[in-house]
């Protein structure tokens, strides 16, 4: 009778540990970052999209007072915040941070009048915003998420990029035809280049040595800068106005969106030669590649839906629907616990 109820006992406080257990374990797989997010910006709402399966597995519909038209969105390098600009269609002045593991929005930052576009630092310290109504772009500090600086551009800035070396951001000003380069440690324009016309997209090589500058006219060209001379040194050929821009992290190619042909251009940088033309859907206009280099997600702007371009054999792999007018995409790194980070390699 006695060993039957020692058996009890023990027997009791083995299921306790194990429940005790499976909740430490629940707990602890909850606690986990997301990672390989794609977060694509529709109107009013944000689309989150699982690259592992390419599903939408949460729609983020941000509390916003006054005009609604969400337009940008940057991701942390660490992975852990999305800042989302709302342009409210020039009226707003709105930056959002989204906290990427709750999906929930922690603060509300007020920046210049309509911010479209938005870039971090490689070091995550700085988020740059392109406010196209007041010609200007704002700096905020990560850190506090207040506004450091507002720097002066030129006119309509539709685009922002931050260089890879974290020295330079370029800012895409539409209606004047140019490009503001600042100095990142001074946050001061340090000088404007002149490329073709109406520049929209902008992104830099990773060696930080080239920039690259989509104009959304009927050149139907995307301008090639030299980084360090600050001069244009050529011009790609394109689709038909070419929009949204991606590069490979080993930069022999680049991806443009082009918004009137409903196709994707891809360039071998090495000759700024097309090799491929993809048909996507309608009106393309922003493109962001995976952290791995495999795939790249394109918005498409007119058929609501998002393309998946295999990089390997730039072919279209895929669409994800149910989006509503999406503008931007931005992919998160993945997170790689400090104990495991060896260094990564991408394509």
């Amino acid at each position: 009778m006695k060993q039957s109820s020692n058996l009890l006992r023990v027997s009791g406080a083995l299921r306790i540990l194990f429940i005790v257990l499976l909740s430490l374990i629940v707990t602890s797989a909850a606690a986990q970052p997301k990672d390989d997010n794609a977060y694509v910006v529709n109107v009013s709402t944000v689309s989150v999209i699982d690259t592992k399966t390419n599903v939408v597995t949460a729609t983020i519909t941000p509390a916003i007072e006054g005009p609604v038209d969400l337009v940008g969105a940057a991701v942390t390098p660490d992975g852990t915040k999305v800042y989302l600009t709302n342009a409210g269609f020039g009226a707003s002045n709105q930056v959002f941070v989204l906290d990427a593991a709750t999906n929930t929005i922690t603060n509300t930052i007020e920046v210049g009048k309509g911010p479209i576009f938005d870039a971090i630092t490689p070091d995550g310290r700085k988020v740059y915003v392109v406010n196209s109504t007041d010609n200007t772009t704002s700096v905020i500090d990560t850190s506090t998420n207040k506004v450091l600086a507002t720097i002066p551009v030129e006119s309509f800035p539709l685009a922002v990029t931050v260089s890879p070396d974290g020295k330079r951001a370029y800012v895409a000003n539409t209606f004047s035809d140019d490009v503001s380069v600042i100095d990142v440690a001074s946050d001061t324009v340090v000088t404007t280049i002149p490329v073709v016309k109406f520049p929209i997209a902008v992104i830099v090589s990773p060696d930080s040595k080239l920039v690259y500058v989509a104009n959304f006219s009927l050149d139907n060209v995307v301008s090639i800068i030299d980084a360090e001379t600050n001069t244009v040194k050529g011009a790609i050929s394109v689709g038909a106005l070419p929009d949204g821009l991606v590069l490979t992290s080993n930069g022999r190619k680049l991806y443009c969106a082009n918004n009137l042909d409903g196709t994707v251009s891809v360039v071998d940088t090495g000759t700024n030669k097309v090799t491929a033309t993809l048909s996507v859907g309608s009106n393309p206009i922003t493109a962001a590649i995976m952290q791995n280099g495999q795939r790249v997600y394109v918005t498409n702007l007119g058929s609501n839906d998002v393309s998946i371009i295999d990089v390997s054999s730039d072919t279209l792999f895929g669409s994800i629907a149910g989006t509503e007018r999406p503008t931007t995409v931005a992919i998160q790194p993945k997170i790689v616990p400090a104990a495991l980070d060896h260094g990564t390699s991408m394509n």
